[in-house]
């Protein structure tokens, strides 16, 4: 996310096993992208399960 996120939110994420980084910078994001097989969204609206990513512990 290169805008940030809320820390509320970035609680309730991890409590519910979600990974979220604050503030990453683009070429960060489209590696973590390319390496999960995750796709980048600008809206969380538009956010669907096709979207996410994996990775291993």
């Amino acid at each position: 996310c290169q805008k940030g996120i809320d820390e509320l939110a970035q609680h309730y994420l991890s409590k519910a096993g979600v990974f979220a980084i604050r503030r990453a910078k683009k070429s960060d994001m489209e590696a973590l992208s390319k390496a999960t097989g995750g796709r980048i969204v600008t809206n969380m609206d538009d956010l669907s399960e096709d979207d996410l990513g994996q990775a291993a512990r």
